[in-house]
C-alpha cells in the first residue's frame, strides 16, 4: 500500500497567481488550520510552517522572498495582520470558515 499526492505546491499556486491580469501588487498568504495541519501533515514537514500572525489557530508558510515593484515591505504586512488579528469580524469568519472579504 503507498500514498500518492496529486497536489500542486504553494509556489505553483503563487506563480499562478501573479500570472493573473489585474492581480499585480496584491499579496497572498495561504492559512491553513492548525488542528488539521498537524493531523495530516508529515512531522518533518511541521518545522517548515509557523503560527500566523493573523491568528493562533492557523499556521502559514513563511514568506519567499519575491522581488519586484509591487512587492509589500514586511513591516506594513505585520501591521496589516495585526489590524486584522485585532478585527472581530475577521476572527468570526475565520473561527466559521466564512469569507471575510
Amino acid at each position: 500500500m503507498g500514498v500518492v499526492d496529486f497536489c500542486l505546491s504553494f509556489a505553483a499556486i503563487h506563480h499562478a497567481l501573479s500570472k493573473v491580469e489585474g492581480l499585480s501588487g496584491i499579496h497572498n498568504q495561504f492559512l491553513i488550520q492548525k488542528q488539521l495541519f498537524r493531523a495530516i501533515s508529515h512531522p518533518s514537514t511541521q518545522a517548515l510552517f509557523q503560527a500566523a500572525e493573523i491568528s493562533p489557530e492557523f499556521v502559514v508558510e513563511p514568506g519567499r522572498q519575491r522581488q519586484g515593484p509591487d512587492v509589500i515591505p514586511p513591516t506594513q504586512l505585520a501591521w496589516l495582520d495585526a489590524q486584522l488579528r485585532h478585527d472581530d469580524r475577521v476572527q468570526a469568519a475565520l473561527q466559521s470558515g466564512a469569507s471575510f472579504f
